[in-house]
């Protein structure tokens, strides 16, 4: 009987450990959607079945527009290996400021990263679909944005961090590189990206799926959420 009670609560406290949501999500998105801008449908989906927080908008805005401003980021960190490739890439951390003027100190605030671009003082310029961000903060969340692209309507999926609001706001920023960096002298160049700035958007935060309690005969049905269109 002993041994009985104990294996049922092992098995309950599984069924915890399975569905409770986790402390921190970690995805990767490359900037693999059209022309470089954004990350692929496929690649969304995924992160919004991870728990990742897709945000609706009608617009972006300019950062420079709302008296936004991001000094060169500080390198923290790289993790370097030796032949990169998209299933173990080059992983390195840096940290980004965000500093704000005006009124727009007081708006919430999302920054938003539509697409690598090149570093004119390296001469460095990453293929759009070898680079990308690891979304390992609970911060970040994938706008999703109607724009015409070859004569369609079609959604675009783009990397975006809560910056909230205040003057002067500090964020880790995590990317991956599918090839090897780039060298300026002695130092390594990370890719740098085009960004924009979405005011207060809607928020959809997805459903964990509960497959573990469906293993574990309990009844429950997982739920897989339905992308908004």
């Amino acid at each position: 009987m002993i041994r009985n009670k104990l294996s049922l609560l092992l098995l309950w406290m599984l069924a915890l450990s399975l569905t409770a949501p986790s402390s921190a999500l970690a995805i990767g998105v490359l900037f693999d959607g059209p022309s470089g801008y954004g990350t692929s449908a496929s690649s969304a989906e995924d992160a919004f079945d991870a728990g990742i927080p897709m945000l609706e908008a009608s617009q972006l805005l300019g950062a420079s527009n709302i008296g936004v401003t991001i000094p060169a980021p500080s390198d923290i960190n790289a993790a370097l290996v030796s032949s990169p490739s998209s299933s173990n890439p080059n992983t390195a951390t840096s940290t980004w400021t965000v500093n704000r003027d005006g009124e727009s100190a007081g708006e919430d605030i999302w920054l938003v990263f539509t697409n690598p671009t090149p570093d004119p003082a390296t001469e460095t310029d990453y293929s759009a679909g070898d680079v990308g961000i690891d979304l390992q903060e609970t911060d970040w969340g994938l706008l999703v944005l109607q724009a015409s692209f070859e004569g369609s309507l079609r959604d675009f999926y783009y990397p975006a961090v809560h910056v909230g609001a205040g003057s002067s706001v500090t964020f880790l920023m995590h990317h991956i590189v599918n090839v090897d960096l780039a060298q300026f002298g002695n130092d390594l160049v990370l890719p740098r990206y085009s960004v924009a700035v979405v005011v207060d958007p809607g928020i959809v935060v997805p459903e964990p799926a509960a497959a573990g309690l469906v293993l574990l005969g309990l009844g429950a049905v997982a739920l897989r959420r339905k992308r908004a269109r």
